[in-house]
């Protein structure tokens, strides 16, 4: 072809190429004003085959950088990749030939172009080439860039391969032979490479050994395999089969890993290198905590931002394409509405537009769904990272941070803050890119429209301020909001962890309406808060229509020449459809904003909080002592209301294998130099050296939810000799031998399933086996009885001991073991008032000294036991001249001359207990901040199975129960479990579920709502139809179109208004329902099942029915109501097109409940797998100081970190499972999108311009709509789960009635104290056996009684059948001749009294734990501290009565805290009265005022004392022996021990009472 010849076909429409071509790139008339278009060789041989060939070599200097990042990790060599370099090799043959041709004078168009089209190809295979061996050797198996290559090479060059098959049809002649063969096999080769680049590579050598065995599917995915999510149907599949389970969850990516995300926290936090060391990032260990202590304050949007900037910057760029790119649809239409008005215009163009409509649509869903994954990947490591830096700051908190953050408050940090941060974030280039999307319309419709555009724009600017009035009020109501719930949490957590005392009290009334205050103050202010975000939302939603009305209206008005015909109407409803998402959007960005504005103040407080110095506690060398205290002051920091107390001037010295005892009264500040010691106070002056690892026995014990052998090993390997060794030393053998499933037993959440003398045994056992070289020892046989305490001490503590090389500080009460240890330090008011050796405080007669004299004193005979003979002959070894050996012996002469015990009168019990002083592990002015709980004790070696619950003294079971079960027990894994993980519920969700919501919201709002959304949405498509019938025919809209919207305004505000306050309605009727379901549960529950589990149905679940829930509902009907009204328009304006809606619609449908199906059950494994994260944290806490103590502070944020990545796997399960379901249905709404407008053109002589505008719009929005549709349906699936939840705790059995109306018992009674059990028997549970039988005995008026038994005998059973906390099988129990099990349990529990071993106290004042409610007066009161001893103190205190307890009562000794229910049990003068232990934990002065005032105060009552020791009861009027929950023996204590064959009698032998 000459160049002359083709100039003939130019004309002023034509564009050019001079130099490259001889003929024009582009000619109109050939190209488009024709039914049959010919595009001619210079654009298929210049633009259409250099733009690939650009894209490939823009893309590779950046995806070259992104290969080098990537580690050296060689693909090896498959059949894939030999045939992408065959078939490479044979299209650059092609290339080379078609060069050669060109040169040789061959060219079509010119010798430029065909020159430099070969050229250009050869140089880019060879590019592709590099670039594909780059991606061999970094491991990279699937490209999107060369993909995206070859994708847009196979499109461009369609049409000159088109042109060469049609000159090979027609043999035309116009393109050569040699041209045609090169071309047919590039293009072929390029199908061929295109199809290879969609599957992904083998793996390299290393990811196979590191694959690992549910690996992420996504990591064999190609990159088209990624784009569509299509590794992500095996999956969905299987969970459309039959329920999820948490097995069949692919493990998360390893760059999502919680490790990978945290250490690129702390990377970013430290301003260090990503790749270095993960340890080096962990804030552990004294070095790391030093780092930590010295950075600067968290910034948490800096921090975020540094830590995903790339990432994000990235993401930025793609959002701002795909929210653009949607501007071409307004052109399309108005092209398509142009086509269907002139007839002239070739039927192609229609086709065209119908393609291009849809493709653009195609292509944004793509963009969007990456985007949206990767968005909300980041918001996930986001969550994940603030989850972790809470967990590792609350190890790393000091003393008087920790008094700032209760557990409640930081639960709520992790729980629902860092949520709220994530979901924020995911919404952060939305604040871009709305911007943009609204400017970009407004110029759009400028363009339409003229300057009447701005009368829109004018609209939105005037409602500006009235939107940031609404705003500020809702930021203010937020915050205010938050405060409430945290204390309604914290209240909540109190509750759940003191339950046991709560219901012995019959105390649930008075917090349940604590709480209830708490709840009805946050929804009052979620009421506020809903309506100012419904108004909010309102506005917002309305702006679009009042935007469109005012600038048709001005565009009408200002001008009578302007027309709104159907192109610009429809157009403009496109733009204004387009402007109506980020000004719905808009509304809840700002309200996520502002939410996460408080969310991030508060993490950043607390993240900010102080913490531990590090340097408080050194390590030295060159000192030759183990422990070195010099000038010591240390303090427990208060508040305004509490003052600081202190230690003033300490010097201690400990050397290694050296044993020094601390020692003091109450409150001295013994507990608190250990606190030191281990760095828990706060140093004000002095040094303090610690040389080696520290082991660390608390006073109160601290267990972990595992197996009693994981529990005694924490963490170390299993050496079986040692073990053995250790556990021998511990006397804890005979206790292992009788637990069903020996030392794999698990121990419940906070020990509940192990006596205290178990507990403290085991925690010994944890620290003896651990390898520290110094041991301290915070009174660990205080729980223990005498002959228990000497095993111990001569086995572990003494000079014989296992520890006998190790340096040892022992805090310890008992006399009888300080003449064997090197040094006695005596520490009063917080000072070190002696030190010395054992004879040498005695010879000194000091403090020390004095005490002992006191102390023998008050011994009289039949109070002596083994121990005062013991004390004699060390006395006698140190003095025999000595006043307190004369004491001592003439003491011991009087115990010599009695032959037998003799019980005291009725009107003197008396609680005797051979100790010097209770070692508290936090004196009243200590003041120290505690999470943990006073455990019970238990005297026996082989004490089994105690439920010891903050308070309680029930066992979980009795061992006669559990030994009848024993064997089978045995090598059945499950039943050591005695905490069962939570199930979650599989298949639909139970209309019921459904049927709960709605009556809680109340039928009447549910419905008026609904019928108000029908009328909008009908008001909405009436104002549509209307709009296209008029500018089809040229006619006026403005009246009509404002009535019609007024009318869409008004009914949509009273459906935003009535669906706000429906909801909240029904979110506090649930929550007021789990509330009253959870306290009337019988106490086994809260044994078996963890408090985070049960703690998060009140915070996680009721914040999702209260704040999420409403938004879903009121979501889930507006959508399905749009999805109807469009398809209803559709259709009815062009009825054609049903034929291909019906069948999408069937698809979807298929797809909709393969999805649902799928997603419920994720979302439900989701919920499941967030309450072991909770659990662990509350576990963490209040182990936190003996974790501290042992450095194992990076092996619990390791655990941590762990359940974290469990719970991701759902989270990221279920993002990947929504990008499915997006990309199909958006796949199916272009399809309904392509069919409205395909069947427009192909019926272009019969349908209205106005019409197919209409359809066509109503269709662009389809996509949105059905993709919303499924996705709030799942959401309300998934968020309905919550009432599920919450609806199975309503549903347990729950146990009896508080109050009996029709068998109330009076108000004096009892009157008397007459106790009887008649044939009583009872079991824990149904199904277990009998732990009480025949239990026939009767308790006269005013008599004192001892409880004994061996360990699982029943005594605790006994007495919680007392209080009806465990109800009878058989029998019953009189009081007072009244059946206690046909009265209420208030009206029981409310008229008997019991002092625990574990004395519990609740965050609040002093009044609210005497009289929480609120029945005594305050003289009654301050008369009830008087005669428990305690008024003194508080008169000392600034607020008296009004004295702030701290959570767990932290701020009181253990001393102070059981005189405090002394207190209670003397307010309510019963004449029953149950002591279980009372001074097992206290020192003897506290034992004797206690004593003092049961004999005055009680004399009239009918007394039972539940005996783990046989002194405490031997004065008792009669004991009652039980033996496999039967009454063995049951006389007066003399008469039995004179009878050698008895029970008593043996046991008061082991005791060395006889």
């Amino acid at each position: 072809m000459g160049g002359s010849e083709n100039i003939s076909y130019i004309s002023s429409e034509d564009i050019l190429l001079p130099g490259l071509c001889d003929e024009p790139l582009w000619s109109a008339s050939r190209a488009w004003h024709t039914e049959n278009p010919q595009f001619g060789r210079c654009l298929e041989r210049t633009v259409l085959l250099w733009a690939p060939c650009l894209v490939l070599w823009v893309s590779a200097p950046f995806y070259a950088l992104a290969l080098q990042r990537r580690p050296y990790d060689p693909v090896p060599w498959s059949a894939l990749a030999y045939t992408k370099v065959l078939v490479t090799a044979v299209v650059m043959a092609a290339a080379v030939t078609e060069g050669i041709w060109a040169v040789t004078g061959g060219y079509t168009t010119s010798l430029t172009a065909d020159f430099l089209a070969p050229l250009l190809l050869v140089a880019t295979y060879v590019l592709y080439l590099l670039m594909l061996m780059a991606e061999r050797r970094r491991g990279k198996r699937s490209s999107g860039v060369l993909w995206t290559y070859w994708l847009v090479t196979v499109v461009a060059g369609a049409l000159q391969f088109s042109t060469a098959v049609t000159a090979v049809i027609h043999q035309d002649g116009r393109l050569p032979l040699v041209l045609v063969v090169t071309v047919i096999v590039q293009y072929l080769g390029h199908v061929v490479l295109f199809i290879a680049s969609c599957v992904n590579d083998v793996p390299s050598r290393l990811q196979e050994l590191t694959k690992t065995q549910n690996q992420n599917p996504e990591i064999d995915a190609s990159f088209l395999n990624r784009l569509l999510f299509f590794y992500n149907l095996p999956l969905i599949w299987r969970g459309w089969r039959r329920p999820l389970v948490y097995e069949d969850l692919p493990d998360v990516l390893p760059r999502n890993s919680a490790e990978a995300v945290y250490r690129r926290w702390r990377s970013t936090l430290d301003s260090r290198k990503e790749g270095q060391h993960w340890e080096e990032f962990m804030v552990v260990g004294k070095a790391a905590t030093a780092t930590s202590q010295s950075k600067t304050k968290v910034s948490l949007v800096w921090q975020v931002w540094r830590q995903n900037q790339s990432t994000m910057l990235m993401l930025l760029l793609s959002c701002l394409f795909f929210e653009n790119i949607v501007f071409l649809n307004p052109v399309l239409v108005g092209w398509l509405i142009e086509f269907m008005g002139d007839e002239s215009e070739p039927w192609w163009h229609g086709y065209l537009y119908a393609v291009l409509l849809v493709a653009v649509c195609e292509i944004r869903s793509l963009f969007k769904n990456m985007y949206i994954k990767d968005m909300m990947t980041i918001t996930v490591r986001i969550r994940t990272a603030l989850m972790a830096a809470v967990y590792n700051k609350a190890i790393y908190l000091s003393s008087s941070s920790r008094r700032k953050f209760t557990v409640g408050e930081i639960v709520n940090l992790m729980a629902v803050d860092a949520q709220v941060i994530g979901d924020t974030f995911l919404e952060l280039n939305n604040f871009i890119s709305t911007p943009l999307v609204i400017l970009f319309t407004v110029s759009f419709i400028w363009a339409e429209l003229g300057p009447s555009a701005l009368a829109g724009l004018a609209v939105m600017m005037l409602l500006i301020p009235l939107n940031s009035r609404i705003l500020s009020h809702t930021k203010a109501l937020q915050a205010q909001a938050m405060k409430v719930t945290d204390s309604r949490v914290k209240a909540l957590s109190e509750i759940i962890n003191g339950i046991k005392v709560l219901k012995l009290y019959a105390w649930e009334t008075s917090f349940s309406e604590q709480v209830k205050s708490f709840r009805d103050e946050e929804v009052k202010l979620l009421k506020r808060l809903a309506m100012y975000r419904s108004l909010h939302v309102f506005f917002f939603n309305t702006t679009p229509f009042i935007v469109s009305l005012a600038t048709f209206a001005t565009y009408l008005l200002v001008s009578e020449e302007n027309q709104l015909d159907a192109k610009k109407a429809f157009v403009c409803i496109t733009l204004f459809d387009i402007f109506r998402m980020p000004i719905i959007v808009l509304p809840e960005l700002i309200s996520k904003c502002v939410h996460c504005a408080v969310s991030m103040r508060r993490m950043e407080r607390y993240l900010n909080a102080d913490e531990l110095d590090p340097l408080d506690v050194i390590s030295d060398p060159h000192q030759g002592s183990a422990v070195m205290v010099q000038g010591g002051c240390f303090s427990w920091e208060g508040d305004e209301e509490q003052a600081t107390w202190r230690l003033q001037d300490i010097e201690l010295k400990v050397h290694h294998g050296q044993l020094v005892a601390l020692v003091g009264m109450v409150g001295s500040g013994k507990s608190s130099i250990l606190s030191a010691l281990l760095g828990e106070m706060k140093k004000d002056a002095g040094k303090v050296v610690v040389n080696g690892c520290v082991a660390y026995v608390s006073q109160h014990p601290w267990l972990q939810n595992a197996t009693l052998r994981d529990n005694i090993t924490w963490g170390q390997a299993y050496d079986p000799r040692r073990y053995r060794q250790v556990v021998r030393a511990c006397a804890l053998q005979a206790d292992i031998d009788m637990l069903p499933a020996g030392d794999l037993t698990e121990i419940g959440e906070n020990g509940i399933n192990m006596s205290g003398g178990q507990k403290q045994r085991i925690s010994l056992a944890r620290a003896v086996y651990s390898s520290a070289n110094v041991f301290f020892l915070d009174d660990p046989l205080s729980a223990v009885d005498s002959h228990v305490g000497r095993h111990i001490f001569d086995h572990v503590l003494g000079p014989n001991g296992l520890l006998k090389d190790k340096a040892r500080v022992l805090v310890t009460h008992a006399v009888t073991f300080l003449p064997q240890v090197d040094e006695v330090v005596v520490v009063a008011e917080g000072r070190v008032t002696e030190r010395g050796t054992y004879a040498s405080l005695l010879a000194s007669e000091g403090s020390f000294a004095k005490f002992m004299v006191q102390h023998i004193k008050e011994l009289d005979e039949e109070e002596a036991d083994i121990e005062m003979e013991a004390l004699h002959d060390q006395l006698e070894s140190v003095d025999s001249n000595m006043k307190l050996y004369r004491q001592l012996s003439d003491t011991r002469q009087s115990l010599k001359s009695s032959l037998s015990y003799q019980p005291s009168s009725p009107s003197t019990p008396h609680l005797n207990s051979s100790r010097w002083s209770m070692v508290s592990k936090n004196s009243a002015s200590e003041g120290r901040p505690q999470l943990q709980y006073q455990l019970s004790t238990d005297s026996s070696v082989s004490g089994f199975m105690h439920s010891i619950r903050n308070g309680s003294i029930s066992s979980l079971h009795s061992h006669a129960a559990k030994s009848q079960e024993a064997k089978s027990l045995k090598g059945n894994d499950n039943i050591q479990k005695l905490v069962n993980n939570e199930v979650s519920e599989t298949g639909n969700v139970s209309f019921r579920v459904y049927f709960i919501y709605v009556r809680a919201m109340g039928v009447l709002f549910t419905t008026v709502s609904f019928v108000t959304l029908v009328l909008s949405q009908a008001s909405y498509a009436g104002s549509r139809v209307w709009l296209a019938e008029w500018s089809s025919e040229q006619t006026n809209v403005t009246d009509n179109t404002s009535a019609s919207r007024d009318t869409f305004l008004l009914v949509y505000g009273v459906f935003a208004l009535t669906q706000s306050h429906c909801t909240l309605k029904a979110a506090n009727t649930l929550h007021s329902g789990l509330l009253k379901s959870v306290l009337h549960l019988p106490m086994s529950f809260f044994d078996t099942n963890p408090s985070g589990r049960i703690m998060n149905r009140f915070s996680k679940e009721i914040d999702k029915v209260d704040k999420k829930l409403p938004m879903v509902v009121r979501s889930c009907q507006t959508t399905l109501i749009q999805v109807v009204t469009t398809l209803g328009v559709i259709i009815a304006t062009t009825p054609v097109v049903a034929s291909m809606v019906v069948p999408i619609m069937l698809v979807y449908f298929v797809i909709q409940r393969v999805f649902v199906a799928t997603s419920r059950q994720i979302m439900r494994l989701e919920s499941v797998s967030k309450s072991p994260i909770y659990s662990h944290f509350s576990e963490t806490i209040a182990g936190v100081s003996v974790i501290r103590a042992f450095k194992r502070q990076d092996e619990f944020f390791s655990q941590s970190l762990q359940k974290m990545e469990n719970s991701q796997k759902s989270i990221y399960a279920c993002i990947t499972a929504n990008r499915w379901l997006s990309i199909h249905l958006e796949t199916i709404g272009n399809l309904i999108t392509f069919a409205a407008a395909l069947f427009g053109v192909a019926n272009r002589l019969t349908i209205s311009p106005g019409a197919v505008g209409l359809t066509v719009s109503y269709a662009l929005s389809i996509t949105m709509l059905l993709n919303w549709l499924v996705r709030v349906v799942s959401d309300l699936e998934a968020s309905i789960v919550s009432v599920e939840k919450i609806d199975e705790y309503m549903q347990l059995p729950q146990e009896a009635a508080w109050r009996v109306d029709r068998n109330t018992p009076p108000s004096a009674w009892p009157d008397q104290g007459t106790i009887k059990f008649q044939n009583y028997e009872t079991r824990y549970r149904p199904g277990l056996s009998l732990v009480l039988q025949d239990i026939t005995c009767s308790i006269r008026p005013a008599e004192k009684v001892g409880i004994v038994g061996r360990t699982g005998a029943g005594k605790s059973s006994l007495t919680m059948a007392l209080f009806r906390i465990i109800e009878a099988s058989g029998g019953g129990i009189d009081i007072d001749n009244i059946t206690i099990g046909g009265i209420g349990l208030h009206d029981l529990r409310s008229q008997i009294s019991i002092i625990p071993q574990d004395a519990v106290l609740f965050s609040g004042t002093l009044r609210m734990n005497l009289d929480p409610l609120n029945q005594h007066s305050d003289d009654e009161l301050w008369h009830a501290l008087e005669l428990a001893h305690l008024s003194a103190y508080i008169h000392k205190q600034v607020l008296g009565l009004q004295h702030p307890v701290d959570q767990g009562g932290s701020n009181f000794s253990a001393g102070q805290k059981q005189l405090l229910c002394l207190a209670r049990a003397l307010l309510r003068k019963s004449k029953v009265l149950v002591l279980d232990e009372a001074t097992a934990a206290v020192d003897l002065q506290t034992d004797d005022l206690i004593q003092a005032t049961i004999r005055s105060q009680f004399t009239e009552c009918t007394v039972i004392t539940i005996a783990h020791r046989l002194n405490t009861i031997m004065d008792s009027d009669r004991v009652m022996v039980l033996q496999s929950g039967r009454i063995a023996e049951y006389d007066a204590p003399s008469v039995l021990l004179k009878q050698p064959n008895s029970l008593f009698y043996s046991m008061a032998r082991e005791a060395g009472i006889v």
